[in-house]
């Protein structure tokens, strides 16, 4: 199993927290939707059985329009069903910011219609969608809670503890 994405995936010991040494960390602190397509070719190599991708935050921090982040991702889509087609696919949601405690600049709502994009791709059977978005709101419904972030983007270890709560029924 691998984990794929940017600096979120990169900063936690996925094969620790589940108790897994097979699942595989490749997040990579500052990627975009584009850096994952040029590596992907190294991960899909091992014929993984699993690959959970969460990566978009720092494309929508950059500002690149919707439309081009969401072509990169059916890009990745269709690279890893033609290299490895029995490998199953966690699209899992780009998860929201914090504002008022730290204000963030991210618009949210930019996050939300990336992620509707991205439940699109999945289709249920080889290709999944992973609502994280939801599980990390705040009261107020509008940004993460705080709990879970230490600088308004980055998990917390609670936040990670959240995460990982999400994923425990497909990592097997």
């Amino acid at each position: 199993m691998v984990f794929v994405g940017d600096s979120i995936t990169q900063r936690n010991e996925w094969a620790e927290m589940f108790g897994n040494p097979k699942i595989v960390n490749r997040g990579i602190d500052s990627d975009r939707v584009g850096g994952v397509l040029t590596r992907l070719s190294q991960i899909v190599t091992g014929q993984p059985a699993k690959i959970f991708l969460l990566v978009g935050i720092n494309d929508i921090s950059d500002q690149t329009p919707l439309s081009e982040i969401a072509t990169v991702y059916q890009e990745i889509v269709a690279t890893i069903r033609e290299k490895t087609p029995d490998t199953q696919l966690f699209l899992q949601s780009i998860l929201p910011v914090n504002h008022s405690t730290y204000g963030h600049y991210i618009d949210n709502q930019v996050v939300v219609d990336l992620n509707t994009q991205i439940a699109q791709f999945a289709d249920g059977h080889t290709i999944h969608y992973v609502a994280l978005y939801d599980t990390f709101l705040a009261d107020n419904k509008l940004e993460m809670a705080e709990r879970f972030t230490h600088d308004g983007v980055h998990l917390s270890g609670e936040g990670y503890a959240n995460w990982k709560k999400q994923l425990e029924g497909l990592i097997k």
